[in-house]
């Protein structure tokens, strides 16, 4: 048995590591994965230099990270991973011991098994949320604010990923009060500091997580109008993504979150999406409350614990 420690992967090793995650996926039925843009590798090889199991740490801050792990189904129970801990935790005393936190979507028996025989801390559940747009293209309820309110769109990569800009007439103040709405939990942050609203961690295998949506962009043509809020999609093939949607503070209880997500509902439907994805904490009910409201509904639910 050895094991390897590095900062990035080469070709033949991201081979092996999507070789081993995908025969996870197709034992256990998880869709958790391991995106290549970790700040840490183990790789754990057996006999006949094959890899048998990996280790992945990603930085949240200086006192964490956020971890995941896989080992091969047919070299379970041989004591790989607990290997690969161990090393993972020596190595990591040169950087301050950070916490270890595994994520779960709680599909794989052995996962839970190895989490409870680590006395693994539960932190808190974050769902993966969807919504149907079919009918979205038809026209939904925008809250009367269209006179109001207006979206810039400005592409950021050539793969469908595009930033979004809320923009709102300067008199929208003084005409518009309080909702009953709660649109101060729809920041967004990414890995786990979620507790603003929609957490952009990734699950799928082929993506990783953009930067978080500038909540100032730039000049709109119309000198009046003020920006209110911000976000970004990335768009693959009739589904979409959603990142970093975030009202500015001084905008907030007004309703404008829900105008700016039925106007990005409606919007994608017209380009052909047929649904819109997002992922949220599950401690933020008022998020929870609003994304249920615009016709989101939970579609896996993941579990974080803190080693």
């Amino acid at each position: 048995m050895k094991i390897i420690h590095t900062p990035s992967l080469s070709q033949e090793q991201a081979k092996d590591i999507h070789a081993i995650t995908g025969l996870c996926r197709q034992t256990d039925g998880t869709i958790l994965s391991c995106p290549e843009d970790g700040d840490h590798f183990w790789l754990l090889y057996g006999d006949g230099n094959r890899m048998d199991a990996f280790f992945a740490a990603y930085q949240m801050d200086d006192s964490s990270w956020e971890c995941s792990a896989f080992t091969r189904p047919d070299c379970r129970n041989q004591g790989h991973f607990h290997a690969l801990l161990e090393q993972v935790c020596r190595d990591s005393q040169e950087v301050g011991e950070p916490d270890l936190c595994f994520v779960t979507d709680n599909r794989c028996p052995d996962t839970l098994k190895t989490l409870r025989h680590l006395d693994a801390e539960f932190l808190y559940d974050e769902y993966m949320m969807e919504a149907d747009l079919s009918q979205a293209r038809d026209g939904l309820r925008l809250q009367d604010l269209d006179s109001l309110c207006s979206v810039t769109t400005e592409p950021v990569t050539e793969d469908g990923e595009m930033s979004l800009a809320m923009w709102i007439s300067s008199g929208l103040n003084s005409s518009l009060g309080g909702s009953s709405e709660s649109d101060s939990s729809l920041g967004i942050s990414s890995g786990l500091d979620s507790s603003l609203g929609i957490s952009a961690i990734q699950v799928s295998s082929d993506r990783t997580s953009p930067a978080p949506a500038k909540p100032c962009p730039a000049p709109h043509p119309d000198r009046d109008s003020l920006p209110a809020g911000a976000c970004r999609i990335a768009v693959h093939g009739t589904g979409a993504y959603l990142y970093g949607l975030e009202i500015l503070p001084q905008h907030r209880q007004k309703g404008l979150g829900t105008w700016f997500l039925y106007h990005i509902m409606s919007m994608l439907a017209g380009q052909g999406c047929q649904c819109l994805r997002l992922q949220v904490s599950g401690t933020n009910a008022p998020a929870l409350g609003l994304y249920r409201k615009t016709g989101f509904r939970i579609t896996e639910t993941l579990s974080y614990f803190l080693y």
